[in-house]
């Protein structure tokens, strides 16, 4: 049988299943549980969404039998910070009984196999949040050599910004310092600007949607066409 991708993902973001659905076509099936999510976003409002729908969303989604869950928010990642994004990841484990992966913590691990050490940080959210995102970053030793954002506190304000207008942001960000770009903000459309940006800034880019996509990509290697 097709392999089941369980996404537990805002309900305003349409962005992260329409990129995997195009990224994995008809190897794998992609399950959305849409979470309750307070516009515009705020930490609090994203903390609240964690707190109060998440347990909710994930007992409706292991109804369905998914055989791996992403948990599809790099901005509540950033505010729960590495360690409570693992502790959540383990805590869902335990309602669906499957792996989980988190957002950010997919977003790490494709900077390491991108060999990215010295990235340039952008996202579309306003300074609090990205500030927050970066420092997280630093604590695991992540050496953010710039940091710019849009400033965007809706979600729909995000979903609306062109691939053109990614790259034109990421390409006026550009350090000589850094040695990748990083595209935060699973509702941006940041996939489909990466080949464009990498190729003009002549360093690797990644966005929080591509790292996942790359997760999910060894989970089928892994596991070949067979459901687990």
């Amino acid at each position: 049988m097709t392999p089941r991708i369980g996404l537990l993902v805002p309900s305003s973001n349409p962005t992260l299943a329409a990129d995997l659905r195009s990224a994995l076509g008809t190897r794998a099936t992609v399950d959305v549980e849409p979470l309750a999510r307070h516009e515009p976003v705020t930490p609090e409002g994203e903390l609240k969404m964690v707190g109060d729908d998440l347990p909710r969303a994930a007992v409706a989604l292991a109804a369905r039998r998914p055989d791996v869950v992403i948990v599809g928010c790099s901005s509540a990642a950033a505010l729960l910070g590495h360690d409570g994004e693992q502790d959540l990841c383990d805590d869902l484990r335990g309602t669906t009984g499957v792996p989980v992966i988190g957002a950010n913590q997919a977003f790490l691990a494709s900077l390491r196999r991108n060999a990215i050490k010295r990235p340039v940080l952008l996202t579309p959210y306003e300074w609090p949040l990205t500030l927050t995102l970066r420092g997280e970053l630093l604590k695991q030793h992540v050496e953010v050599v710039l940091t710019a954002c849009l400033e965007i506190a809706g979600t729909a304000e995000i979903t609306a910004i062109s691939p053109a207008q990614i790259t034109e942001f990421a390409l006026a960000h550009v350090d000589p310092s850094g040695d990748g770009v990083m595209l935060a903000g699973c509702a941006l459309r940041s996939r489909e600007a990466l080949a464009d940006i990498s190729r003009e800034a002549g360093v690797p880019a990644v966005s929080v949607n591509s790292a996942l996509i790359e997760k999910i990509e060894l989970w089928l290697a892994k596991h070949g066409g067979d459901r687990v």
